[in-house]
């Protein structure tokens, strides 16, 4: 608005068009020396120029400070990070809900999550947590900063590490640990395969006192196994070290000798009260990052009476006790007083007595409604009978049981069903009043924890019921439950979805327990416009290429229990895929997390019988997506061996070099199954490689009943690989595991049966797949053609295609892609490629998301080389006018070429 005559500059009629001139060549300076600012900026840009050229100077002067885009990216904080950092604390929760996200029956972890406006508690974190939260809308997974651990075992860290890589993608600054000692070994110990960056994570220590929050008081309450020595496995655990210490010292040597010593990334822990180093990855792309150990007083020597009550098993009991919420105004009282609504309000909510005008004292009482006491909630774990007899004695929960000074609104029992069970845990369940709820997350509930794979399942059977089929829970809902336990007036078996209301308290519900609907799923797609022309289409071409009756072969028969990358979602989990080679043999290629759990879906009441078969586990590489999966799976075989009473067989597992280190640390720290698996290196049956160990290559494929097994380094991250499997029947299967476009692979696979290879991203980011290591789809199909493969099956694709991938041209009739739960054998390939059609119309409307969010980014693409094509031009006029300048002194007409050359760079700036 400033239209100030301008002296001097003719070409400017106003101060307002020398400001727009400035602006227009500060924007071209920020596009290309500060992208990643330009990108922020223009997303708010609706301002009048003068107050954009204001905010972009203030943005330049921000961003000198910053030394990357990652680091200008990071003060980009969540909605409730800015609300702490502007205003100090949230207000008391006006509403506080607990949400079961895990029961504990098979496949299930025994979750609990505390819900408040701003905040979110997670009480123990097994694996697939992190899958259940995607169920449910408004979750804000983002709000979680705390996570209370009651027991040291894998059923309850093991979704924790993939759920801090998620925050910390999310960007949330903090992340609180509270738990017995040691929990945090889940995050040190992951060296080298999950860096964490930009959060930092703490460990509360049980002797640092109760936590307390804007939302919650929790009071800590450790419970010793009484008949635990003091150091608790000393003995054993030494022997075991005198043990493996000598192959996995050999182990080290070679991997030293042939890539230098190798430098293992460590997430370290900062422990309150304690100075440590705290470490953060270089980002998630990154193998190698500095080694920090963390050391507490437990660690070293002369540990005083605490730190060896420490070493002892313990399980900790939590009393969350919510804060006094703010007194809400009462309308009546206001009206009868003829008070008037004004800032008087906030005095009287912070206890403050107010004097009106006409000299009336206004108390608090007097306005406000009367105050709600605060009950608290009790989480607790007996992991074993053990600790039975100091459930029963410890004085902290007798507080709240018949007698007590207070009781408790609900007890939330993470304790295994044979535990409930126990006369003892009858007796101390009983010791609390009639009016305590207690909810059983015992593992006696149903089984199914999310209704996204079912009604994928759903609608994919309707294309094909042999390679699509209903899973179990679907046909018989029998299936879904183990209970074993009836709930009674005070007594309620948790289901998956359960909530309790604790403010408001109205107790329990089941609005967001899930239910199978298998032909509402259905009818939803049908009614969808376009549908049923696209669905007869495919079947008029399946019946034109029916399955090839001439290859008559049962086997192998591949089932596909994960095949998403990075972090699971409804639709798709993490890598894995079943590979039954004979009636009687079973291998596993990965093992992502939940991988488990996908079994018992998929197989039900024979997921056992399939675990007693898996004779071997191959882990292409070292991420987090492709073995965090192998605990659970591990104890899940060992307990299928024991149904029958028989002796475990140790389950062989091969892989890089590092997966035999990571482990040791978690037998050592965690779980003890060392004993129950066997480690072969893959890096030894390199062939021509200096660790090349014919011995060992010679080893498994006489296990696996193979006429050759080859393998081969992969370009991905270190120590990836690709495998090929010849088996003595006859066939012939690759497998690619993450990998750009790699040329050994193709050589290992030449004229295989079916090439198994990842297609993470679309053909239209060939660059991010580039930076990331990773193959497009048409990447995936061109090393099939390279190798003369069969036919091709691509998997492993990008959580942005939540359920199917867009198409490339390349597709063909030798090209199907994968999905959970899909069961295929030799003659249902010839089938693959017809379901195009049919998925097109089924997932129609993610299909025009992702076809929208592709053309998007093709205007984004013109649009800069559109800019860099502008800016190439005017460095070269820029160019010219430097030269014509250098020639005033020697030609009459220099001033007259200095102009001209003025004029041109002046309107491709305007440009």
């Amino acid at each position: 608005n400033v239209q100030l005559p301008v002296v001097g500059l003719p070409q400017f009629s106003s101060l307002s068009d020398v400001f727009m001139n400035i602006y227009g060549i500060l924007s071209s300076y920020i596009v290309r020396t500060r992208p990643h600012l330009y990108r922020l900026y223009s997303k708010n840009s609706k301002s009048h120029p003068t107050r954009r050229l204001q905010e972009l100077l203030i943005s330049m002067k921000k961003s000198e400070e910053k030394k990357s885009e990652t680091a200008a990216l990071k003060n980009i904080s969540l909605k409730h990070v800015n609300y702490k950092k502007k205003r100090g604390a949230f207000p008391p929760p006006s509403h506080i809900e607990l949400l079961v996200l895990g029961n504990g029956t098979r496949g299930n972890p025994r979750s609990l999550l505390v819900i408040t406006p701003h905040t979110r508690y997670l009480f123990n974190c097994g694996e697939s947590t992190q899958r259940i939260c995607y169920e449910y809308k408004n979750l804000k997974v983002s709000r979680i900063e705390h996570a209370f651990i009651t027991y040291k075992s894998w059923e309850n860290l093991g979704g924790l590490l993939g759920m801090c890589l998620s925050l910390a993608d999310m960007k949330v600054p903090n992340f609180t640990f509270h738990g017995p000692p040691d929990v945090e070994k889940i995050i040190t110990e992951s060296r080298g395969f999950a860096p964490i960056a930009h959060m930092d994570i703490v460990k509360k220590e049980l002797r640092h006192g109760p936590f307390t929050d804007p939302g919650l008081h929790v009071q800590y309450v450790p419970i010793y196994c009484e008949d635990s020595q003091i150091n608790t496995c000393s003995e054993q655990k030494q022997k075991e070290q005198t043990i493996s210490t000598k192959a996995d010292h050999e182990i080290e040597i070679k991997a030293d000798s042939l890539q230098g010593k190798e430098q293992s990334s460590s997430n370290s822990v900062k422990c309150e009260d304690e100075v440590v180093t705290v470490s953060r990855g270089k980002d998630h792309q990154s193998d190698v990052t500095e080694v920090v150990d963390v050391t507490t007083d437990s660690d070293v020597g002369g540990k005083d009476d605490q730190s060896l009550k420490d070493m002892r098993d313990v399980t900790v009991a939590y009393i969350c006790t919510p804060h006094q919420k703010q007194r809400s105004v009462d309308v009546d009282k206001c009206m009868q007083l003829n008070f008037p609504m004004g800032p008087h309000i906030r005095d009287l909510k912070d206890g403050k007595t107010v004097t009106l005008p006409d000299g009336r004292v206004i108390h608090p009482d007097d306005i406000l409604s009367p105050d709600s006491p605060s009950v608290p909630f009790i989480v607790l774990e007996c992991p074993k009978e053990d600790f039975l007899d100091a459930f029963l004695k410890n004085e902290d929960l007798k507080k709240y049981q018949i007698g007590g000074d207070v009781a408790a609104a609900v007890v939330v029992h993470m304790s295994p069903s044979r535990i409930v069970q126990h006369p003892k845990y009858q007796q101390f369940m009983n010791s609390f009043p009639k009016s305590t709820q207690h909810l059983l997350l015992d593992g006696s509930g149903t089984e199914v924890s999310g209704i996204g794979v079912y009604k994928l399942q759903s609608l994919l059977n309707m294309m094909d019921e042999r390679i699509f089929p209903l899973l179990p829970h679907q046909c018989d809902i029998s299936t879904a439950s183990s209970t074993k336990l009836n709930s009674t007036d005070n007594v309620t078996v948790g289901d998956c979805g359960h909530r309790y209301h604790i403010r408001p308290h109205t107790g329990f519900d089941r609005d967001c327990c899930p239910v199978i609907e298998n032909e509402v799923y259905k009818q939803e797609v049908r009614d969808q416009p376009g549908f049923d022309a696209l669905f007869n289409k495919t079947l008029s071409l399946l019946g034109a290429h029916p399955r090839d009756t001439t290859i008559n072969r049962e086997y192998p028969e591949i089932v596909f229990l994960g095949t998403g990358s990075a972090v699971p979602n409804k639709a798709r989990n993490v890598s894995a895929i079943l590979v039954h080679m004979s009636k009687e043999q079973t291998i596993l290629l990965d093992s992502g997390e939940g991988t488990a759990g996908q079994i018992y879906r998929h197989y039900a009441n024979k997921a056992n019988s399939v675990l007693r078969r898996l004779s071997c586990l191959y882990v292409s590489h070292m991420h987090a997506d492709h073995h965090l999966g192998l605990i659970t799976l591990v104890k899940a075989r060992k307990e299928a061996f024991k149904e029958k009473n028989k002796d475990v067989t140790p389950l062989l597992i091969v892989g890089p070099w590092n997966l035999r280190r990571w482990f040791n640390s978690v037998h050592y720290n965690i779980e003890h199954l060392k004993w129950d698996v066997k480690v072969l290196p893959l890096q030894e049956m390199v062939e021509g490689s200096d660790a090349y160990n014919q011995d060992t290559r010679m080893q498994l494929q006489q296990l696996l009943n193979l006429e050759k097994f080859e393998t081969t380094e992969v370009v991905h991250c270190r120590n990836a690989f690709g495998s090929s499997f010849t088996h003595k029947d006859g066939w012939k299967l690759c497998y690619s595991g993450d990998t750009m476009p790699c040329e050994s692979l193709v050589d290992i696979g030449k004229e295989c049966d079916i090439l198994i290879h990842e297609a993470t991203m679309e053909d239209d980011l060939v660059k991010e797949a580039k930076f990331k290591r990773h193959s497009t789809t048409s990447q995936a199909i061109d090393i099939g053609r390279k190798m003369k493969a069969k036919f091709t099956i691509l998997t492993h694709f990008s959580q942005r295609y939540a359920k199917i991938p867009l198409f490339s041209e390349k597709f063909s009739e030798h090209v199907g892609i994968a999905f959970d739960n899909m069961k295929v054998t030799p003659n249902d390939l010839t089938v693959l490629p017809h379901f195009k059609s049919a998925l097109t119309g089924i997932f129609a409307e993610h299909v025009e998301e992702m076809e929208e969010k592709k053309a998007k980014r093709q205007v984004k693409r013109e649009r800069d080389a559109a800019i860099f094509e502008i800016q190439r031009e005017a460095k070269i006029l820029k160019t010219q006018k430097d030269i014509a300048v250098t020639k005033i002194a020697t030609d009459n007409k220099s001033v007259d070429i200095k102009a001209n050359a003025n004029k041109n760079v002046t309107e491709h700036f305007k440009k």
